[in-house]
């Protein structure tokens, strides 16, 4: 199953989503936390580089992006490698979980959607992951995986009834899924509030 990056965080969840995590150093402000099956700072840039980010990217656009277009296709390439860089150095620390991610979509068969509030995905470190994640080292799961600080609420006990309940994201449910029980409607599409 693929790993999909070009969703924003703010757009509606579709049956093909798969688990939908959100991968950003803070939580977006007006997504309920049902919406997510997961939340993953850990794999988000640190805020000095999404602080960097945005200031190289609006000053290439205000400089380049109407006087010069193909220089503003250059400098924008190169703010991006200079990017690149920068967020993968900052990935090794997390290849634990990134692994662990590519073992779930690559032994389980569950599509990935990375979400973000980025509204180019080529010029978002969603990108970056996918790439990372799929590109990461075979390895299967063990029980010890599931004890990483991950904060989830994912259809896993639906893969396994072997594998540990996952931590749930709010600590109140909804009204809908206290009559169901489960944030997870019977169609296998989330289940949204009254």
């Amino acid at each position: 199953m693929p790993i999909r990056c070009t969703k924003h965080v703010y757009d509606p969840p579709e049956a093909d989503d798969g688990c939908q995590l959100i991968v950003m150093r803070r939580y977006p402000r007006g997504v309920a936390k049902w919406r997510a099956h997961g939340f993953l700072p850990e794999l988000a840039p640190t805020l000095p580089l999404v602080h960097w980010y945005h200031e190289q990217k609006n000053a290439i656009e205000a400089q380049w992006r109407t006087a010069d277009p193909e220089r503003f296709g250059t400098e924008i390439a190169r703010f991006w490698r200079v990017y690149s860089r920068r967020y993968l150095s900052e990935m090794r620390r997390q290849r634990p979980l990134i692994e662990w991610l590519s073992a779930l979509e690559r032994d389980f068969g569950l599509t990935l959607t990375l979400l973000c509030a980025c509204h180019d995905h080529r010029l978002c470190h969603r990108s970056l992951l996918a790439d990372l994640t799929q590109t990461a080292p075979a390895r299967s799961l063990h029980a010890d995986d599931f004890a990483l600080p991950i904060r989830f609420r994912c259809p896993f006990p639906l893969l396994s009834p072997s594998l540990p309940p996952c931590t749930i994201l709010s600590a109140r449910p909804t009204p809908r899924e206290q009559r169901s029980g489960s944030p997870i409607g019977t169609d296998g599409r989330h289940s949204k509030s009254p």
